[in-house]
């Protein structure tokens, strides 16, 4: 791979879109206007970036034992090429939301040292890593209430919460899968502490538990309509089964955790379905 590519590939620029489309609904959910919702996205994406980029640059050890196919291998042209995008992103997105208002830069700023803490140090902390990823996954959830000022309602808050829980959950299994690694690099995981068993039944479960929540949080619609409500959180139950399922029974049958690693993000498609589904029905 070329040095772009493979700066590129560490950006997960992948995930833009569903990082945008999940910050603007849920501002829009709210009643603010879209755009502030584009620029919180815009901002979280940039943050998102710096995160993976400097995630990649630290753990290149681990990531050789892995065969995680990023920058582990990249010459030092590369490493420096990255490097810089990675601080570009930091301060892009920084500014993304300074210009939005003091709030948004503030919670930004938070975002950032999490993920710099993340890479740095926490991979060290039994669960705390695994809790501070997932409030870093699940934050075009939460991020656009802290920067407009919004209390979340009950839907809201299942919605958060069905994405906290799903995360951490993820963010367990994919341990899993990097167990020879975080052994080579002296991590603590429930993978390595507990052993592959007990850290799979307990992320499966946190997974199954996320994944059954976000379609009850349709439940709490705002709407009198019950069949409504019950018809949106069947639909979302069944699109999780069958997107995440198969993918679940490779990482745990054969061990083939790429598919789950692809699908896993794209669990917060959810969100968007069903923010949208509530903004029509409050219209």
């Amino acid at each position: 791979m070329t040095s772009g590519h493979l700066i590129l590939r560490s950006g997960r620029l992948y995930l833009w879109p569903i990082i945008v489309a999940n910050s603007t609904l849920m501002v829009v959910y709210d009643g603010g206007q879209a755009i502030t919702g584009v620029l919180v996205g815009a901002g979280l994406c940039l943050l998102a970036s710096f995160g993976f980029v400097l995630n990649d640059l630290v753990d290149r050890e681990t990531d050789r034992v892995n065969e995680a196919n990023r920058l582990e291998n990249a010459d030092r042209q590369t490493l420096v090429m990255a490097s810089i995008v990675g601080g570009l992103c930091l301060f892009l997105g920084l500014g993304v939301l300074m210009a939005i208002s003091a709030r948004a830069a503030v919670a930004g700023v938070g975002v950032a040292a999490v993920l710099s803490a993340y890479s740095l140090f926490l991979r060290k902390v039994l669960l705390v890593s695994n809790l501070s990823a997932a409030l870093v996954d699940s934050s075009p959830l939460w991020m656009p209430l802290v920067v407009v000022g919004a209390k979340a309602d009950s839907f809201q808050a299942a919605l958060i919460m069905a994405a906290l829980i799903f995360f951490v959950g993820r963010e367990i299994l994919l341990d899993v899968k990097d167990l020879p690694g975080d052994l080579h690099g002296n991590r603590v995981t429930f993978a390595t502490v507990f052993g592959r068993d007990i850290a799979t039944f307990l992320a499966t479960l946190l997974i199954g538990f996320g994944a059954v929540l976000f379609s009850l949080s349709a439940l709490y619609l705002r709407t009198d309509h019950t069949f409504v409500k019950i018809l949106v959180a069947s639909a979302v139950l069944a699109w999780s089964l069958r997107m995440l399922g198969p993918a679940m029974r490779l990482s745990l049958v054969r061990d083939n955790y790429r598919p789950f690693v692809l699908r896993s993000r794209m669990i917060l498609l959810v969100a968007p379905v069903i923010l949208f589904m509530g903004w029509v029905l409050r219209t």
